[in-house]
């Protein structure tokens, strides 16, 4: 369908403005976040195949999303996750292991003496990098109160503000944060912040046509990925693309993923009791060493479930993810 909206901006990445074509409305996660994304399109450019948010919203409503609602612990998907309750061992997941497995596969951990995590949330592989080599140092980027205090007791020192940094980084890390911005050029701070021959490690969903011929909802992404994306990013910024692949677990399951999640916030927060409230009220009368036995037992199940084989396979053309390796030109 030819874009009949007038669209005064560019293409986040190669800038197009005349092959671009409107999608769909964007669709909302939580109806609740209307405040924060209120009527916005999608569109796609045809030239490079990324798709973005139009208009884009005002940034002072996006710091506050991201400080005070975005990981409340009454909202999904943070509450869906069977360790929850102890999100000090997050790290141990086996997307975060994947993640280590493919960045390993082309980087020297030996060589790495620090490390910037932008946008960071918990900063899991940043800590297991450090439990690996504990000599690294570690910065990032992180606005959410909560995810800050784990980040403080895991070594990271966090600038609310990159530009607030005046070191420079052997690797930086982007994983599940690109998509959250209004534009790219936060590669600009990548390129100042990096040593000679500095990397940059990416993962963002992979918005293929199949993402929005299925999708459940958009919110809060803004701009939507493909791998030809960042051959375009690379060639804008002037960064060496070492290598891209397709990851994770395949489209269907993620939509099926989202779903349940959005689902199961609905029926709880519609019937007579919140569900902070039953989830407070469980926290207060349950015994931690039933939390641990239980949280134990679901890691246990996880070991023995085929599933999760699927973080582990690259290259599948279904695949949920997109992960990449940029190197700084010099």
């Amino acid at each position: 369908m030819k874009n009949n909206y007038q669209i005064q901006n560019k293409c986040p990445i190669c800038e197009n403005e005349k092959d671009i074509f409107y999608l769909d409305n964007y669709r909302l996660h939580l109806e609740e976040d209307n405040f924060f994304f209120n009527n916005l399109k999608l569109f796609k450019c045809n030239i490079c195949e990324t798709g973005f948010a139009y208009p884009m919203p005002e940034l002072e409503n996006l710091s506050e999303f991201y400080k005070n609602t975005y990981r409340s612990s009454d909202r999904p998907p943070w509450w869906t996750s069977k360790i929850y309750d102890n999100k000090h061992v997050s790290y141990l997941e086996d997307k975060n292991l994947s993640l280590l497995q493919y960045l390993t596969t082309f980087v020297n951990i030996s060589e790495i003496e620090n490390i910037f995590d932008f946008g960071a949330g918990y900063g899991d592989l940043g800590f297991i990098l450090k439990k690996k080599k504990p000599s690294i140092s570690l910065d990032c980027s992180e606005n959410d109160k909560e995810c800050e205090k784990i980040l403080i007791e895991r070594g990271y020192n966090n600038f609310r503000n990159i530009e607030d940094t005046n070191c420079k980084y052997d690797l930086i890390l982007a994983i599940h944060s690109l998509e959250h911005l209004t534009n790219t050029k936060i590669f600009i701070n990548f390129k100042k912040l990096l040593k000679p021959n500095g990397l940059i490690f990416f993962e963002v969903p992979n918005s293929s046509q199949e993402y929005f011929s299925k999708r459940i909802y958009d919110s809060p992404h803004l701009i939507f990925f493909t791998k030809k994306s960042f051959e375009k990013i690379g060639l804008k910024y002037n960064l060496k693309l070492i290598n891209i692949t397709t990851t994770s677990y395949s489209m269907y399951d993620s939509f099926k993923f989202q779903k349940q999640s959005q689902d199961l916030y609905k029926k709880l927060n519609n019937g007579i009791f919140k569900l902070k409230y039953i989830k407070n009220f469980v926290k207060n009368i349950t015994p931690k060493i039933f939390l641990k036995f239980r949280r134990d037992y679901l890691k246990l199940k996880k070991i023995n479930d085929d599933f999760r084989l699927n973080h582990f396979i690259n290259n599948s053309n279904d695949s949920w993810c997109v992960r990449g390796i940029f190197k700084k030109n010099d």
